[in-house]
């Protein structure tokens, strides 16, 4: 699968409207293949841990599980989205591929089907990856996923460093009947499966993703050792030395305050999904705020709405960018020329990656909660100066 640029990204220009949709349309339908997998194990861990309940018992376990799954599943939305939208991650992002490695196929044992799975490396544990972690976890899962429905018993995985060290190796092999002649050349193709079920996306995904990192993924030319299939992933390494904890730690300035980092403040949570409203302003509340859901629906205009505010009058107003009938630009564009005050309060809700420079501040939904907060508390505590200052 070759790369996908979305409008305005690197090496969009000539591409016509309809390529640009054809080639999001493409990724969009690899990347909910991968969120349903994602959602199903979610849904399973969140049923683990009811029953886990109704027994008495305190499912920590599951809902630390349940944790680092939406935390995954949150990350790889971010990163896929940000590529889509040609917004790289830093180069100076990295993750430790041994030990990413070693955690994609722990975890993957734990739902395996009865297959045994051995595992060998000699990679170095100082060796990193450039990019987004999400892009390889996802692609080494999938492979996994893959060798899992056509092995006989048998999955083998190699990791090894190659080209005097400067590039990883990653072998998967399965004792399967391996790939017909005739699909060889198809195999990453989207929507194309050697299985009754299934999408086809599985392996097209992988690609995607193991490329994103500057790297290859291939179907051997010769059989693997066991009898099936053999993918080859090939990926540079990133120089050897300090890095960054990965997509998670790649937010800047993590807060520190303490449990009510909120206490004082009065934050408008305006947003026309009501599972947002609610969501967010019970974790604001948590937060120590007084907090306020406004449903834009409910508006006869967007003065009504601004009228609506300044009667609650917010330290901080969470504007989400499409408010049902209306444009949360075109609000805040009313509020900068009627209520500047409002205006200085008001900080975009976006629901996936960056929307591109915007006349104020902006914060994903997809974010870890407390880079929320933190950003939440800049924007209130600056307004504030400004109300001193004037």
């Amino acid at each position: 699968m070759r790369p996908i640029e979305a409008q305005g990204a690197p090496g969009s220009a000539g591409m016509n409207r309809d390529e640009r949709l054809h080639r999001l349309g493409r990724v969009t339908g690899e990347l909910l293949h991968d969120l349903a997998g994602s959602l199903a194990v979610l849904s399973g861990r969140v049923s683990l841990a009811r029953a886990e309940a109704s027994l008495g018992r305190l499912a920590t376990d599951e809902l630390a599980r349940i944790g680092a799954d939406a935390d995954e599943l949150r990350a790889m939305v971010l990163d896929v989205l940000g590529e889509v939208r040609g917004v790289r991650t830093p180069a100076e992002v990295t993750f430790p591929v041994r030990s990413t490695l070693d955690g994609v196929v722990n975890r993957w044992l734990i739902g395996a089907p009865q297959v045994s799975v051995s595992l060998r490396s000699s990679l170095p544990a100082n060796a990193e990856i450039s990019g987004p972690r999400t892009f390889f976890v996802r692609a080494l899962g999938n492979l996994l996923r893959n060798a899992a429905r056509h092995a006989h018993g048998e999955i083998r995985i190699a990791a090894m460093p190659v080209g005097g060290g400067d590039w990883v190796e990653i072998e998967v092999e399965d004792d399967g009947d391996g790939v017909p002649e005739d699909l060889r050349s198809l195999i990453f193709e989207p929507f194309l499966t050697g299985t009754e079920l299934g999408t086809g996306l599985g392996l097209s995904f992988a690609r995607w993703g193991i490329e994103r990192l500057g790297g290859s993924l291939e179907l051997n030319a010769a059989k693997s050792r066991l009898g099936g299939a053999s993918f080859r992933v090939s990926l540079p390494l990133s120089t050897i030395g300090a890095r960054a904890r990965g997509p998670a730690s790649a937010a800047p300035d993590r807060p520190t305050q303490g449990p009510a980092p909120l206490r004082g403040f009065r934050i408008a949570v305006v947003d026309d999904d009501e599972a947002v409203r609610t969501t967010f302003t019970r974790l604001l509340e948590r937060s120590g705020a007084e907090t306020e859901g406004m449903d834009p629906t409910r508006w006869d205009s967007l003065e009504a709405g601004m009228d609506a505010l300044a009667a609650f009058a917010p330290n901080v107003i969470l504007l989400d960018l499409t408010l049902g009938p209306y444009s949360g630009p075109d609000l805040a564009r009313i509020m900068r020329e009627r209520a500047s005050r409002l205006f200085q309060r008001v900080i975009y809700f976006t629901g996936g990656a960056d929307p591109g420079p915007m006349d104020r501040p902006t914060v994903s939904k997809l974010l870890p909660w407390e880079v929320i907060l933190d950003r939440l508390r800049r924007v209130a505590l600056a307004a504030e100066g400004r109300d001193r200052r004037g």
